[in-house]
């Protein structure tokens, strides 16, 4: 179990790579009007995985273009919109390098969203959830407990299954990110 701080890049070893893997995290508050900056970061910090929370996108083609230019080249991007909003969405930005398999946990979650994959390169997989905790509003009715609940929950099913999949060599990165209330 990993937690990252956004914006640091930390190497994390794969056995079938010969240098570290770097990965990232970034909380972008919309990808539409940063593209070219998230994809100068990933690029001058020779990140390999970049996981990205609030891109504010859609699942709509009007965001193919913000897409393709956030994607340098050599990259894959793999995206799961919010819901019902024009606000928050996870992301992965990946090398090509790596095999990208979405999962689909049967888990409905209302104080958090999520993306679950692995991330597989020759025999060595890593299973990489991104989490976004929306932080508690009067308007989204969201407090820390009915997050601890559902995330404790999501953790329990996830711990579960997260064997089989995997198979061989394996590791299991959970990318947490939540906005801190303001004091």
């Amino acid at each position: 179990f990993f937690l990252f701080e956004s914006n640091k890049t930390y190497p994390l070893v794969f056995p079938s790579k010969s240098r570290p893997v770097f990965l990232s995290l970034l909380n972008a508050r919309s990808v539409k009007n940063k593209s070219f900056l998230i994809k100068d970061f990933a690029v001058d910090n020779n990140i390999d995985i970049l996981a990205i929370t609030e891109t504010w996108l859609q699942a709509d083609v009007s965001n193919q273009i913000a897409v393709n230019s956030i994607c340098p080249t050599g990259f894959g991007y793999h995206h799961l919109p919010r819901m019902g909003s024009r606000e928050g969405g996870v992301a992965l930005l990946y090398r090509n390098s790596f095999n990208l398999k979405k999962l689909s946990p049967d888990i409905s979650c209302n104080s958090f969203e999520f993306t679950d994959c692995i991330i597989r390169h020759s025999s060595t997989g890593l299973r990489m959830v991104v989490v976004y905790r929306p932080p508690p509003s009067k308007k989204n009715q969201l407090n820390i407990t009915m997050f601890l609940e559902e995330f404790s929950s999501y953790l329990e099913k996830l711990i579960t299954t997260a064997r089989p999949s995997l198979k061989k060599q394996s590791a299991l990165c959970i990318t947490l990110m939540y906005t801190a209330p303001k004091n």
